[in-house]
C-alpha cells in the first residue's frame, strides 16, 4: 500500500493485532469473507489514535448477530475441466497429448446469526444477547502436470560418458580428476571413461537411485517424464462470536476464529514422488474479548484483550525411503548427532552440459516448527467538552516467536565449478568419484525462542474551530524493547 512493503503495515481484527510478528506480515489467523462487517484502511496521515507500524493501517471488524435470524450458504468450484487449454495445445502432437494441469478450488460455507432467548422467559425483546458463526472449507487442489528432468543413463551410472550428449547436442568430455580436472590442467579421461578404482560407492548410490532415461529430448534439455501428483490442501476458516448488551451503558463481544489445514505435497522430499510426501500443518486461532462503557453522555471508554496464535509443525516424511540407513551410505557427516530421523542428505547436481537436474532431500524433511503467540492489551478513552473531543490510549503487545532452523542433516552439491581442482567438468561424473562441490550441516537443530514487549500510549484531540475547519492534533509514543 502507498509503495510500502508487506512488513511495514499493520493489521487488526477487531482491535487484536492479526500479524506473524516473526515475518511481520499477515496473517495469524485468517477469515472468510463472509464474516467481514467492516474493512478500514488508513494509508497516510494517521491520527495519534493509529500506530504500531509506519505503513498502512488495516483494521477488520467481524459481524455479529441481530434481533433476527439471518443466515447464507454457498458452493464455488474451479475445476481445469472447465478451463481453455493454452493457446498453443494443439501446435505439435507432443502438446496435444498434455493434460490440462489440476486445478481445483472448491469452497464452501454458511454463515448464521441471530439472537439467543428463552421464549417467555429471557431476552423477550431480542436484544441482550446475539450470536453469530460462520464456517467456510477449502479444499484446493492444484499443480500437477509433468515433470521433466535429466537423469544418467545406464551408461552414466557405470562411469561410461563416450556416449553422452549434452543441452547444446553435442558430445564432451570428462577430465581425470586425480591430475587437475578440468579447470587445473588435467588430463581427458581416455574413451571418456572413469575407472573402476575412482568410482565412490555413495556417488553411485546416489546416482541409481534415479530412474533410467523414458523421454529423450532431440534437444537433450531433458530425458525423464513423469505426471506429478497435484498438492493437497484442505482447509477450516471458522468465526464464532457473542454480543452481549448487558444494560444501556455497558456492552460487550466474545470473539473466536479457528484456522487450520493439512498441506500433502508429493515430491515433498525431492524431485521424486518415490522419495517421501511432505505434509504441512497449520493451526491458527484467535480470541478477543470487549467491553465498553458510557460513563456518561460525553464521556466512553473501550477495553479490548486478546491473542493470536499460528502453529506450523512440518512433519516427518511418511515412510521415508531416503533415509541414511536405507541408502547405506558410507561417508560420516560432520555432525553425525545432529541429523534427525536419520534423514539423507540434501544433494543437488548442475553446471556445465546439463539442465533440468534433479535433487534429493528437502530443507523441512526433518520433524520441525514455527510457533507464533501474540496477546494483546488494549484501552482507549474519549471525552467530549463542547468543541473539543479528546482522545486517549495504550495498547501493550507481548510476542512470543518460537522457531526452529532447517535440517541439520546436512547438504551436498555435485555441480561443476571452475575453482574446484578435482572438477571433473560434468556433474554426474563428480558424483560417481565423490567430488563435491560444497558441503554443509548444522551442528544440531537449534529452537530460537524469541520474547519482546511493545508498549504504545497517545493522547489527541478534534478541535472543531469553526463550522468550516477543524483541527486534529495529538502525539503518540512508543516503547520497543530489544528481542
Amino acid at each position: 500500500i502507498n509503495g510500502n512493503r508487506n512488513d511495514s503495515m499493520s493489521i487488526k481484527l477487531d482491535g487484536i493485532s492479526n500479524m506473524d510478528s516473526g515475518v511481520n506480515m499477515c496473517c495469524s489467523t485468517w477469515i472468510n469473507m463472509d464474516t467481514i462487517a467492516e474493512v478500514n484502511v488508513v494509508t497516510s496521515t494517521s491520527g495519534a489514535a493509529v500506530g504500531h507500524s509506519g505503513g498502512a493501517a488495516v483494521t477488520v471488524t467481524t459481524k455479529g448477530g441481530t434481533k433476527e435470524f439471518h443466515g447464507s450458504a454457498y458452493v464455488f468450484i474451479r475445476n481445469e475441466s472447465l478451463n481453455a487449454r493454452g493457446w498453443n495445445a494443439n501446435s505439435t502432437p507432443a502438446n496435444a497429448a498434455i493434460r490440462k494441469s489440476t486445478y481445483r478450488y472448491n469452497t464452501d460455507g454458511f454463515t448464521l446469526g441471530g439472537p439467543v432467548f428463552i421464549p417467555k422467559h429471557w431476552n423477550v425483546d431480542k436484544n441482550k444477547l446475539f450470536f453469530f458463526a460462520s464456517e467456510e472449507h477449502q479444499n484446493t487442489k492444484s499443480g500437477g502436470g509433468n515433470r521433466n528432468l535429466t537423469v544418467p543413463t545406464a551408461l552414466e551410472r557405470t562411469g561410461d560418458f563416450s556416449q553422452s550428449i549434452s543441452n547444446n547436442n553435442a558430445s564432451f568430455v570428462v577430465y581425470d580428476p586425480t591430475n587437475g580436472g578440468q579447470y587445473y590442467g588435467g588430463s581427458p579421461l581416455p574413451g571418456n571413461k572413469l575407472p573402476a578404482n575412482l568410482l565412490n560407492k555413495d556417488g553411485q548410490k546416489f546416482l541409481n537411485m534415479m530412474p533410467l532415461p523414458n523421454n529423450i529430448q532431440s534437444d537433450r534439455t531433458y530425458n525423464y517424464t513423469y505426471a506429478l501428483t497435484p498438492t493437497h490442501q484442505p482447509e477450516l476458516l471458522g468465526t464464532y462470536k457473542f454480543d452481549y448488551n448487558v444494560n444501556d451503558r455497558w456492552r460487550s463481544f466474545v470473539r473466536y476464529t479457528r484456522d487450520y489445514y493439512t498441506q500433502d505435497t508429493p515430491a515433498g522430499n525431492g524431485s521424486f514422488e518415490f522419495l517421501g510426501t511432505q505434509r504441512k500443518i497449520r493451526k491458527g486461532m484467535g480470541a478477543a474479548i470487549n467491553i465498553a462503557t458510557t460513563i456518561s453522555p460525553t464521556f466512553t471508554n473501550e477495553y479490548t484483550m486478546g491473542i493470536s496464535q499460528n502453529l506450523i509443525p512440518v512433519l516427518p516424511i511418511v515412510n521415508n525411503p531416503y533415509t541414511r540407513s536405507a541408502l547405506g551410505l558410507s561417508f560420516t557427516s560432520l555432525y553425525p548427532n545432529g541429523v534427525l530421523a536419520d534423514q539423507g542428505p540434501n544433494v543437488t547436481f548442475g553446471g556445465n552440459y546439463i539442465s533440468n537436474t534433479p535433487t534429493f532431500g528437502a530443507s523441512y524433511a526433518a520433524p520441525n516448527f514455527a510457533d507464533n503467540t501474540n496477546f494483546n492489551f488494549t484501552d482507549n478513552l474519549a471525552k467530549v467538552f463542547s468543541n473539543h473531543t479528546l482522545t486517549g490510549g495504550f495498547s501493550i503487545e507481548r510476542d512470543r516467536k518460537d522457531q526452529s532452523n532447517g535440517n541439520p542433516g546436512g547438504s551436498l552439491s555435485f555441480s561443476t565449478n571452475s575453482n574446484n581442482p578435482f572438477d571433473t567438468g560434468y556433474t554426474y561424473a563428480n558424483a560417481l568419484v565423490g567430488n563435491f562441490n560444497t558441503y554443509s550441516q548444522l551442528d544440531q537443530q537449534r529452537t530460537g525462542k524469541y520474547r519482546f514487549t511493545n508498549g504504545e500510549w497517545y493522547v489527541s484531540d478534534t478541535w472543531k474551530a469553526t463550522r468550516k475547519l477543524t483541527i486534529d492534533g495529538g502525539i503518540r509514543f512508543y516503547l520497543m524493547q530489544p528481542i
